[in-house]
This record gives structure tokens, sequence and C-alpha cells, in this order.
């Protein structure tokens, strides 16, 4: 079963868990978590909201990531609805509208804090990598003399042998008397 997860919404909550085969259902449960998470502290300022929109990305293993926005409004029953489910009874006090939407450029940004430009794509790897350059540095190779070139009781051959792996190699000493360093 796909999981989903809030990638950024209109109160600045990210984050959370949630299953469901369609995108649709997945935010729905998502739609009804951001209208509790207004009890919060953190997001009371956002508690007289009756819509948020949020972007939703599915984030199974087996898919690629697609994002989807949505526009989730509260409305409040007349008269609550009382369910009773075995021996438990509780009340509905709201009702969730569940819409698609199309949300600009800037909202997605300002929403995702930058990670994702448009919804409804993919998300591109290297927009999510935080620090770093794609600069390449160039290396330079340096000559290091061997302090026992001359030495009279050894032969000089050209190579030697390693032992890598439980298999001796061979290998060139002309490339145990070479260092690299980094040019900056």
């Amino acid at each position: 079963m796909p999981t989903f997860t809030i990638m950024g919404s209109g109160i600045g909550y990210i984050g959370g868990n949630y299953k469901n085969e369609q995108p649709g259902q997945a935010a729905k449960k998502a739609g009804k978590s951001l209208f509790n998470k207004l009890k919060l502290r953190k997001y009371a300022k956002y508690k007289n909201k009756t819509t948020i929109k949020f972007v939703l990305r599915m984030k199974d293993r087996h898919s690629a990531g697609k994002t989807y926005a949505y526009m989730v409004t509260r409305e409040k029953l007349s008269k609550p609805l009382v369910v009773k489910r075995g021996n438990v009874e509780y009340t509905i006090n709201y009702n969730y509208k569940i819409e698609s939407c199309n949300l600009s450029s800037n909202e997605v940004k300002e929403m995702t804090g930058g990670a994702l430009e448009v919804v409804g794509g993919f998300i591109d790897k290297k927009k999510m990598l935080k620090g770093g350059s794609e600069e390449v540095e160039e290396v330079e190779e340096v000559e290091v003399e061997d302090d026992n070139e001359d030495d009279p009781g050894e032969e000089d051959t050209d190579q030697t042998d390693m032992k890598v792996g439980g298999k001796n190699k061979l290998r060139n000493k002309s490339m145990n008397k070479r260092k690299t360093k980094n040019k900056k």
C-alpha cells in the first residue's frame, strides 16, 4: 500500500505518513490531521482557518515520488453526528471536503521551502540536497622522490607484489611514488 507525506502546507506543517491506495483518500486523512494540528500551540495563529492548501507526495520505494496539490475545507455540522462502533460512542462535529487544486510556483516554493517548484511532477534529487557544490576540483599529480633508490642491496624492478582480496596482484612502483594534491 502506498504511503504519502505532506511536503508543505499553508500552516507550515511538513511530515506525517498517510497510507491508502488512492492519493485522494490519503489527502482526506492528511487534511483532517492538518486541522487537528491547529489545536497545538505552535499552529494556534491559524485556528480560525476554514481552508488549508497542501502538497502531498507519494513516498513509496517503488514509485518516483509523484506530487499532488489539494485544498481541504472544514465545515461545522449544524447537528453533530453520534456514531457508535461496538461499545464506543463518539461525535462528529465537522465535515471535511477535499479538492485537487492548482498552485502557483510561488505558492509551492513557499510551502515546501524551495524543495519543489512544480506540483504534479517528480522531485529532482539534486534540488533536495542541501549544501555542497557541483564544481569539480582539479587534481594535480606530483612526483615524490624515493629515499632508497640508490640502495645497492635492493633490486630495482618496475613491479611489486600486492595481496588484494586474497590474490596476489602486480602493481607498478611508479604508482606508489605518486601522490595527489588538491588544487585550490
